[in-house]
């Protein structure tokens, strides 16, 4: 049968009424016809054996007639329906596509009292709801990415479906509002769960995670963009290309599987970090999976951001009264775990969203890059490449006078996707660096430690660290080493060094970040120590050893740490303070001696006079230390 339908005959219509030739297709009381039977069957008397029987053969045509007419009904009803769906609502495509190649045979009792008919048109058990703030949202399933108003269910769903109170009939966008069981109580995006599922809390959920959908292949001349991407990567990020195509193409071909690893683009302005990026993701966010954000978007409280799986920050960089949180959250972002994120949506409800997501970082000062020691979820790529030598490639390849974004568009983004869905991705892990870029971001991670501050520790491990050894046998200011460092470091200590005072060191000045509380914690952290903090929760310690001299220097300070690969094993807190409290006294004693006082107060004097200083005339501290350097 070419178009079969499944018709409800009414009471009047006995066994012996049916056409013999359709009485094998009858389920359940319903019959299986065909709008061709049911002329074929009017038109041919002698097709029917009962032709002799006026009677019969009459209620048979009535009855054929009777379907025929039901069956047009229903299907102008439908047309009817889905085009106001389409007009009103603006109808997704492949929903519409979706429900015109639904199986019109499918029977599937709806839940909890819905007749068991079936229908060309859309069934109330297809649809679900959600209480938002700003009313309730309708949603199909076959189409769970859009939000319908009620008016729009309601003409979706054929009348014969509808529930009755009585013989009032009862719109099914207020019918479904009694049914718990049809209640959306939080959205999702994850591509390993099915359109509806329950979650650990047993709250419906309505996944609407979409499958990104490739173009059609563009002509074979726009495949040119690969040579010329591969050739601008090899140019500001040299030898990173491959790990950085096999990343994009791991995107594309494996969308649900997470990569463990965020990109740091560094380097100079002008030299395409952006540009490669758009070049990279472009068919993901043509169809909307990029989210290029600013890192102060980081610190809010709403994270829509997380809704697509590819994050672009723009312009990375450490701003004032930054703690270092904002790496907390890129490490999370990175790496999985977390599985998935329960995020907060304005105005909508919560949403789980699996965490398959690809961080991409670009910045000018990649050398401040916050990570821990050993770290691996960071790829932080340095580039010396100038802006010159970019614009002279890019005018090179294409024409100095060629709109770049314009040269992508027409149809070499496109070109560079079907290129990366080709790149064999064998022995690709996406888990971790190969090991060619671990010992590349070793490197970078030199950069990690302020140099201000491995100066100032380098000059404590020179002076203070040194002050039983015999000066024959001691080592140079430049010859210090991490492993040089001293057990215990305190903040005054930190301020008394002339580090301290040198703002030309490469990175952030020492006296800007040793005031700040979070800063320095994680820069201490860091460069390998742990603060100790006192019983009652305090961080300031003082020495419980007062200077003899009348002159002399009390060691007190706001901050106090020690070595985490000096701390005993198995030692507790108790004895550590005990440990640190007796270093305070020994520091007090050497600041009583020539060369530890001379460390105190010995500081660069043009460090005073330094231009941009003049407003610190009217600092007292800053009088005070300027007094005491003089003298």
């Amino acid at each position: 049968m070419s178009e079969p339908r499944i018709y409800y005959p009414d009471a009047s219509y006995t066994w012996d009424d049916i056409p013999p030739e359709w009485k094998g297709n009858i389920t359940d009381g319903r019959i299986l016809v065909d709008i061709a039977d049911c002329v074929k069957f009017e038109a041919s008397r002698e097709n029917d054996p009962f032709a002799d029987d006026v009677e019969l053969r009459s209620k048979r045509v009535k009855l054929a007639s009777g379907i025929w007419s039901k069956l047009s009904q229903e299907q102008m009803a439908f047309a009817r329906s889905l085009d106001a769906a389409k007009v009103k609502s603006k109808m997704d495509a492949t929903a519409a596509a979706l429900l015109k190649e639904r199986d019109p045979n499918e029977v599937n009792p709806a839940l909890r009292g819905y007749t068991g008919t079936s229908s060309i048109d859309t069934k109330p058990k297809d649809w679900v709801y959600a209480v938002v703030r700003k009313g309730i949202e309708y949603y199909h399933i076959a189409d769970p990415y859009r939000a319908y108003p009620a008016k729009v269910m309601d003409e979706r769903v054929n009348q014969f479906l509808w529930e009755k109170n009585g013989n009032k009939k009862i719109k099914p966008s207020v019918s479904h509002l009694s049914r718990a069981e049809f209640e959306v109580k939080k959205f999702a995006d994850d591509p390993t769960k099915a359109v509806l599922f329950r979650d650990m809390d047993d709250d419906l959920v309505l996944n609407q995670w979409r499958p990104y959908v490739m173009p059609p292949r563009p002509a074979e001349d726009r495949f040119e963009i690969v040579k010329f991407v591969e050739d601008w990567l090899d140019l500001i990020y040299p030898g990173r290309r491959e790990f950085i195509i096999k990343s994009w193409a791991h995107a594309y071909q494996r969308p649900a599987e997470k990569q463990n690893v965020g990109f740091v683009w560094g380097g100079n302005q002008g030299i395409g970090k952006d540009t490669l990026l758009t070049i990279g993701f472009h068919v993901l966010a043509s169809q909307r999976r990029v989210s290029n954000i600013k890192h102060n978007q980081l610190d809010g409280n709403f994270e829509e951001f997380l809704l697509n799986p590819i994050i672009i920050v723009n312009e990375f960089h450490q701003y004032k009264g930054d703690d270092g949180l904002m790496i907390v959250r890129f490490k999370a972002y990175c790496a999985a775990p977390p599985n998935e994120f329960l995020i907060d949506i304005k105005y909508s409800l919560l949403r789980r969203v699996r965490n398959i997501h690809r961080v991409h970082i670009t910045t000018n000062m990649e050398d401040r890059f916050k990570r821990e020691n050993g770290d691996r979820r960071f790829y932080v790529m340095k580039s010396h490449a100038t802006k010159e030598q970019v614009r002279e490639f890019v005018g090179g390849r294409i024409g100095p006078q060629t709109n770049l974004a314009s040269w992508i568009e027409d149809g070499r983004g496109d070109a560079f996707a079907h290129y990366l869905m080709t790149v064999d991705l064998t022995g690709f892990d996406p888990s971790r660096l190969p090991p060619d870029a671990e010992d590349y971001d070793e490197v970078q991670k030199g950069f990690a430690i302020q140099p201000a501050l491995a100066a100032a520790l380098d000059e404590i491990a020179a002076t203070f660290g040194q002050r039983e050894v015999a000066a024959e046998l001691r080592k140079s200011l430049s010859d210090m080493e991490m492993e040089d460092w001293p057990e215990f470091v305190s903040s005054q200590q930190l301020m008394h060094t002339n580090a301290y005072y040198d703002f030309d060191v490469d990175g952030k000045p020492l006296k800007q970040f040793v005031s700040n509380q979070g800063w320095l914690n994680i820069e201490m952290s860091t460069a390998g120590y742990q603060e100790i903090v006192r019983e009652d929760g305090r961080t300031q310690f003082k020495s419980t050893r007062k200077p003899k001299k009348a002159d002399g220097i009390r060691a007190a300070t706001s901050r106090l740490f020690i070595r985490k690969d000096r701390i005993l094993p198995g030692e507790k807190v108790v004895a550590m303070r005990e440990r640190a409290k007796e270093f305070l006294n020994v520091l007090t004693d050497y600041w009583e001696t020539t060369a530890g006082f001379a460390t105190y107060v010995d500081k660069k004097k043009d460090w005073y006079d330094a231009p941009g200083m003049e407003d610190a005339a009217a600092d007292k501290n800053y009088q005070d230390r300027k007094k005491k350097n003089s003298a």
